[in-house]
């Protein structure tokens, strides 16, 4: 060789770099083929030649995990046979992972019987943060989990608030027995803290929970809660039953902690929303405090926006009060008329209506004989609603607020719309939030 002859990469013979050589190598251009599924734009970039000293090779674990992502088994197929991909320790696993998190079912199988059972549990993990019920179902039928496992997959869909996983998981015959009470609870905990309501519901209602969340659990996590900015999971633990006069006025000490340190650590406009949201919560807690309790609160708050809520509230009961007053020897008029109206119109839907509206093809016979069945349990819970709606008319002159949110609800479930409740609706800004 010459001196000063430069070395060039190897030619085909149009003259050309071949395919080949690591010039040949787009990087982009390969990793794009990966995601879009393009096999024959994939094999024309021979990555089956790279090798570990070629600066462009890392694009291959790229490429990998582009098309495992996206679903392509024919690329992921292919990609398995280059020899370059055992040079990199984590490359399989993690395309695994990407493809749990995807739910991508056909690239989990193929690449199953590849992976540890560290990158199982990871993989695991991934699909119940990302709410992917087939993959998880896959995963338990086809690999045994430790009890710890199992609660790591449990609290992470509790804190993503995957109400699906949360629910598989429960009812799973693989996982029966691995769930502990103390998982239940952090689950829980986790669930609220987040402000996943629809979550947390599940965990209160479901037969294999509801017995393992103490008035104690209870308790802790609304005291937890009450230092967020979630409303509604505040009134679902609220409307359990199951908490004190005094686990409410601690609660509604903690939120107002926590809204006046709230400057301190959030600016900008998240500050903003946060303290919106905590006021809301405060005024929604003020609602369910005692009389006395206000007056007292009211001798040692300092902050000027918290004073205001609990005065108010003193003047919103004395309104609330004469309106269930002047209400209470007309209610049973009322409901004895409603109720013969609302009788009648359930009896038409149950035997006539709902087997004559069309609502799309899935509104078969099940759902409309299931509608039917609703409507005649209106009917005979009539008389029942006849005693039930005059009674919290009357115990509104006591505790009005109280009284005002569940002759709501139980009008909502009766009538299909609130009533009575309408007319003793405290003032806006006391609404049950």
């Amino acid at each position: 060789m010459h001196v000063g002859t430069q070395l060039m990469p190897p030619h085909d013979v149009t003259g050309r770099p071949s395919v080949g050589s690591p010039q040949a190598f787009d990087a982009h251009k390969f990793k794009q083929a990966c995601k879009d599924g393009d096999l024959s734009a994939v094999r024309s970039m021979n990555p089956q030649d790279l090798t570990t000293t070629n600066g462009q090779a890392y694009s291959f674990e790229q490429g990998f995990h582009e098309a495992c992502t996206a679903g392509h088994l024919e690329v992921v197929q292919f990609l398995l046979t280059c020899s370059i991909i055992s040079s990199y320790v984590n490359c399989i696993s993690t395309g695994f992972e990407k493809a749990c998190k995807a739910g991508q079912a056909n690239i989990v199988e193929l690449l199953l019987k590849k992976v540890k059972d560290g990158d199982k549990v990871r993989g695991f993990n991934a699909a119940c943060k990302a709410g992917q019920q087939e993959i998880v179902k896959a995963l338990l039928a086809s690999h045994t989990f430790k009890n710890k496992n199992i609660a790591d997959g449990f609290h992470t869909a509790c804190a993503e608030g995957q109400q699906a996983i949360v629910k598989l998981l429960l009812n799973h015959t693989n996982t029966k027995g691995k769930l502990l009470q103390q998982h239940i609870v952090d689950g829980f905990k986790a669930a609220c803290y987040r402000g996943h309501e629809t979550t947390a519901q599940l965990l209160l209602n479901h037969t294999n929970t509801k017995d393992e969340l103490s008035r104690q659990n209870i308790a802790d996590t609304f005291q937890i809660v009450c230092q967020t900015e979630h409303v509604c999971i505040a009134r679902l633990l609220i409307n359990t039953k199951k908490l004190t006069n005094e686990n409410v006025v601690g609660g509604f000490k903690a939120a107002c902690s926590a809204f006046n340190d709230i400057s301190f650590v959030i600016y900008g406009d998240r500050y903003d929303y946060q303290r919106s949201q905590r006021l809301d919560l405060i005024k929604y807690l003020s609602i369910q405090l005692p009389q006395e309790t206000i007056r007292q609160l009211l001798e040692t708050e300092q902050n000027t926006e918290i004073k205001a809520i609990l005065t108010s509230k003193l003047t919103t009961n004395r309104t609330s009060r004469k309106k269930f007053g002047l209400l209470t020897p007309l209610s049973p008029l009322f409901y004895l008329a409603a109720g013969v109206a609302n009788s009648a119109y359930r009896l038409l839907k149950a035997f006539v209506l709902n087997w004559t509206r069309k609502r799309g093809n899935t509104y078969e016979f099940k759902a409309r004989f299931k509608d039917s069945l609703k409507d005649l349990g209106r009917i005979a819970m009539q008389p029942i609603c006849m005693l039930e709606f005059p009674l919290y008319i009357f115990l509104g002159i006591f505790w009005p607020q109280k009284m005002h949110a569940w002759l709501e609800k139980r009008e909502a479930q009766q009538f299909g719309k609130p009533w009575l409740s309408r007319v003793t609706q405290p003032p806006p800004q006391y609404e049950q939030m």
